[in-house]
């Protein structure tokens, strides 16, 4: 079954060629994001447009790589399973309001604001789907985040 989607998805590709596929959106996804690092002093003088687009851009590469891995119907089928559905709905979501957010024209006050409220929410999402990857992973991090607010909490 799995196999069948992934040859309609990409007919005729070894699985070499799928991880090389992988290897280079999801290489692409990381190196927009990283080149992007560089625009956060246009981001603080209020120019966020490009760095919100490209941000964006790298995060739907790296996503777009693992339909060559799993196939794009797996793929999806995994982002809605119990545990991964809210944080795809957030990542997606998140992306989608980015781009429109920083596209749209129009100037507001607090731009800047939902702009990179946006983006953190993306990274967020992201760092939380992956994590349900990982055996335990979310439970790790989420004990480790108890502790340190409890410690900040105890300091205060």
């Amino acid at each position: 079954d799995t196999d069948d989607d992934i040859a309609r998805a990409c007919p005729n590709m070894t699985f070499k060629q799928r991880l090389i596929g992988f290897g280079v959106c999801f290489g692409v996804g990381v190196l927009l994001n990283i080149l992007n690092i560089g625009r956060l002093a246009a981001v603080l003088s209020g120019r966020t447009q490009s760095f919100a687009i490209l941000y964006s851009a790298g995060n739907i590469f790296a996503l777009a790589g693992t339909f060559f891995l799993a196939g794009p119907r797996r793929q999806c089928r995994r982002m809605k399973a119990e545990k991964r559905w809210i944080a795809s709905l957030v990542f997606i979501v998140s992306m989608v309001l980015t781009i429109i957010v920083a596209e749209a024209g129009v100037r507001f006050h607090g731009m800047l604001l939902l702009l990179g409220l946006l983006v953190l929410a993306q990274w967020c999402a992201f760092a939380w789907y992956t994590l349900s990857y990982i055996p335990f992973g979310r439970r790790l991090v989420a004990r480790a985040f108890r502790r340190c607010f409890s410690r900040c909490m105890d300091e205060a």
